[in-house]
């Protein structure tokens, strides 16, 4: 069973997140498709989830269980993680959603006052 979503992608039915494609699929709604996500993340909330007596009673039981996991990870997994997302302005290699949320070009009076405090 899946429920639907306004954008091209669905969203899984909370009683269908019982394997890491379908956990996958869900977060990367919520987070960069990444290599981190797929070994770092999935791996730790599926196990989490499977071990439930019941399906989750809302999405956000798994992003509460996301959130712990990454509470225990060392500064340089979350690092890996986040550096899946990505920069702020970056218009190439982007997923769809990635795409949609940038919104093309970002101005470069933008990205100069991002580099500004940098230098």
């Amino acid at each position: 069973m899946r429920a639907s979503r306004t954008s091209s992608q669905p969203i899984l039915a909370l009683e269908d997140l019982t394997s890491a494609s379908s956990l996958t699929s869900l977060l990367s709604l919520l987070f960069e498709p990444s290599p981190p996500l797929r070994s770092l993340l999935v791996p730790s909330v599926l196990l989490r989830l499977t071990a439930l007596d019941s399906p989750p009673d809302s999405y956000n039981q798994p992003i509460d269980i996301c959130a712990d996991v990454t509470g225990g990870w060392t500064w340089d997994q979350k690092a890996d993680f986040l550096s899946g997302h990505p920069l702020i302005g970056e218009i190439k290699g982007l997923s769809e959603m990635s795409g949609e949320e940038q919104g093309g070009a970002t101005p470069e009076v933008v990205l100069d006052r991002w580099v500004q405090p940098f230098h």
